[in-house]
């Protein structure tokens, strides 16, 4: 199942990749539009982040507030949490068979769950809009015949919302996979996050990784997944995805196809002027993760969490669909 990063970035105003707006450049992760838009690019799952503002409830992403019209002087586009709702209900009840998750996190702050009357507000928002919250731990153990019959949108599809935890849902990320990489042994900082990071150690030892890649990080020069060494971040990149993708779980496994974008990286890109829509799109990150689930050559997918998921987002969903028809799961 595609999942979006940061679904609700999608109600910034303007346009996000205008130059001398960096903070627009790089807090942007969806094409702006409804949220319906993502789901006709392929998405089924929705990461949403809310923020209780005290007024009204709007999307967030870190310190940067979606959806109000000013928010610590910061100018935004006007569509509220109730409105996004709406939508994403028309759409399901427009497409038959259908399932739309809604994973609800970070409400008011980063991390699972929230704040207490973050939280409360958003579950009455659900409420509002007649849309069915399943706790984290009946979602374990849902079937996706029985999400489907609790999210029914009158004739057509469904839709779901829960608030995961830490059983539920298994984010595994590793922040220095960026597109821009330094020299001066920097690189090598990536391979010892696959290498320890807690979330994912269990599924990556060192006898994993092939002699040429360790090379690749232990020498001096960076990467720019733009350039001409694009290859290195992609193969950092495949390496981290065919490690999360390993093993198959009962529960939601998260692997994030797509760029993060740390200190170094959003200074690099601010200084060429782009945007993390730009980066997706001109890497072709989402293009050759379709190629990559076509040849199967990555293993159990589950969560596939992807940046600008209209460029490329239905190749990525075809493929997954075709993986299913071959009995790959």
């Amino acid at each position: 199942m595609i999942m979006t990063h940061n679904a609700g970035t999608c109600y910034y105003d303007g346009d996000p990749c205008a130059l001398g707006r960096p903070l627009k450049q790089w807090s942007v992760n969806q094409p702006v539009g409804p949220l319906s838009l993502q789901l006709d690019c392929g998405a089924r799952a929705l990461e949403i982040r809310p923020h209780w503002t005290g007024e009204k409830l709007v999307f967030w992403h870190g310190e940067v507030d979606i959806g109000a019209s000013s928010i610590d002087g910061i100018n935004t586009f006007d569509t509220t949490f109730d409105d996004a709702l709406v939508n994403v209900k028309q759409w399901a009840e427009a497409h038959p068979g259908e399932l739309v998750l809604m994973i609800t996190a970070h409400c008011s702050k980063n991390g699972y769950g929230g704040t207490v009357e973050c939280m409360q507000k958003t579950n009455e928002a659900y409420e509002k809009a007649k849309i069915s919250v399943v706790s984290a731990q009946d979602m374990r153990w849902m079937t996706v015949k029985q999400a489907l019959e609790k999210g029914k949108v009158g004739s057509g599809g469904s839709v779901v919302a829960f608030w995961p935890d830490k059983l539920t849902l298994q984010t595994k990320w590793v922040s220095s996979l960026g597109c821009y990489k330094t020299g001066s042994g920097g690189t090598s900082s990536t391979i010892a996050s696959l290498q320890t990071n807690a979330s994912i150690r269990s599924d990556l030892s060192s006898t994993q990784i092939p002699p040429e890649l360790q090379a690749l990080f232990d020498g001096e020069s960076g990467w720019n997944c733009l350039g001409k060494n694009k290859e290195k971040a992609f193969e950092a990149m495949w390496l981290y995805l065919k490690a999360v993708t390993s093993k198959q779980r009962g529960f939601f496994n998260q692997a994030q196809a797509l760029w993060q974008y740390g200190g170094e990286a959003t200074t690099l890109g601010i200084t060429r002027d782009r945007c993390i829509l730009q980066v997706t799109e001109k890497s072709g990150i989402n293009r050759r993760v379709a190629e990559s689930i076509r040849k199967d050559e990555l293993g159990h997918i589950n969560l596939l969490e992807v940046d600008n998921v209209c460029d490329g987002g239905s190749d990525i969903l075809e493929a997954l669909r075709g993986r299913i028809a071959r009995g790959v799961f």
